[in-house]
Parts: structure tokens; sequence; C-alpha cells
């Protein structure tokens, strides 16, 4: 296997304003909302972040860094002394409509550290993480639109 990240890139339209989906998307809070294998995040300094969770049985306790820039509603984030993980969130705005907002979700991870008792079906890892991203926007835009889910 390859030493080199592989990308992986969504993208979702929200109905609410980039403000509102930059509001919820930032704060740590919400990280577990969102994030289905995210059980907790806590600040540790500026830009030290720790996140624990459970992905598949797998249990996780590790150290990141979380980004904010507020001008560019823009949120980047990886694993501190692991250049296997990185990734990048943007919101945004509507041209035509300001209540319309994109948002862009971008990972860049080496396929084997995703977890492959995880997969199911014979899908290869890189759709797992496709289709977990695309789970995680969908809980975004649910959120932030404030549809109930059953």
């Amino acid at each position: 296997m390859a030493d080199h990240p592989e990308v992986f890139e969504r993208t979702i339209t929200v109905q609410a304003t980039a403000a509102d989906v930059f509001a919820f998307v930032r704060d740590l809070d919400n990280l577990p909302r969102y994030l289905p294998t995210v059980e907790q995040a806590t600040r540790e300094g500026r830009e030290k972040i720790r996140i624990k969770g459970n992905a598949h049985g797998h249990i996780y306790d590790g150290e990141g860094y979380f980004r904010v820039d507020e001008d560019r509603l823009r949120m980047e984030w990886g694993a501190i002394g692991d250049r296997h993980y990185s990734g990048w969130l943007t919101v945004i705005r509507g041209d035509v409509d300001p209540s319309v907002t994109e948002i862009k979700l971008h990972l860049e991870m080496i396929p084997r550290k995703i977890h492959e008792p995880a997969l199911q079906g014979g899908s290869s890892a890189g759709d797992q993480v496709l289709l977990a991203m695309e789970k995680a926007l969908i809980s975004i835009q649910n959120h932030v639109e404030k549809v109930q889910v059953m």
C-alpha cells in the first residue's frame, strides 16, 4: 500500500444561512451530534483537542488539532503526530439566496488506517469513508435545518 494519503470529498446543500451552519459545526460540543463515532471532544489548548469515541468496536482516545477560520468559514483538523489523517470543512454562502448554503467536506487518509473489520458487503475502505462522510453531512443538514429524524 502507498504511504500517500487518499483524498475524499463530499458536498451537500443546506437550507440555512452560512452563519448558522458554521456556528453549529465549529462548536466542539456538537461534534458528537454529527460524527457518530465521536463520544466526546474537549479543547486542551488553543488549537489542541482530545477526541474520544468508538468506531466499529475500536475504542479510541487521541489528540489532534482543530483550527477555526471565522473569516473563511473553514475548519481544519487532523491527528497530532500522524500525517495519515487530516481534513477540512468549508461553509460556502449562497450566491443568489443567502438561506441556501453549501458545505464541502475534505478528508485525506491512508486507507490502511481505516478499520477493515468495519467493511460491509464487500465494499472498499474508500467506499466506507465516503458513506461515513455523507452520513455526517446529512446529520449536519438535519440539525441546522431542524429536521426531526425518526
